[in-house]
């Protein structure tokens, strides 16, 4: 009877377990922060680990509100920022193993784009009069124009 009792325990001790003795651990989201200029995409990828090597997947939690996002189960993202938008913008994102899942925030900061104002004005200067206007919001301007004579070819007769 001693013996039936014993081997009954061990029977018992063994169910309720997925046989590898491990415990399943939540996976692990982690918050990121990027920086990007205005009128420009960043393609990414999010991170996550998980204790128990799990297979991980990637959704949405909630998501942007100044500009448009897509994010693959994989945690490959990409995100462009509205037309001249400069300003911050977030989401967050769930990562779950099958099982158990954790939820991390993604910061975004937008800067303005760094244009040479050469550069700029020969392209307003080169449009058609009927054509859309250049943007001025989202650029910060470097002087790099020191004479007139750098215009020389736009100008009639070079003034």
């Amino acid at each position: 009877m001693k013996r039936f009792i014993c081997l009954l325990t061990l029977v018992l001790a063994g169910c309720g377990s997925d046989g590898d003795g491990q415990t399943n651990l939540p996976p692990m989201a982690q918050d990121a922060n990027f920086t990007l200029e205005a009128d420009t995409t960043l393609s990414d990828r999010l991170s996550a680990s998980d204790a128990n090597g799990d297979s991980l997947s990637f959704s949405l939690a909630s998501g942007v509100s100044n500009g448009t996002l897509t994010l693959s189960a994989s945690g490959a993202f990409s995100y462009t920022p509205a037309a001249t938008y400069t300003g911050s913008d977030s989401f967050s994102f769930t990562v779950s193993d099958g099982d158990k899942s954790d939820t991390a925030t993604v910061n975004l900061t937008i800067t303005a784009q760094q244009v040479a104002f050469s550069r700029y004005s020969r392209a307003a200067f080169m449009q058609d009069m009927d054509a859309e206007p250049l943007a001025i919001n989202g650029r910060a301007f470097t002087q790099d124009v020191t004479d007139t004579a750098e215009y020389a070819d736009l100008l009639e007769g070079g003034q």
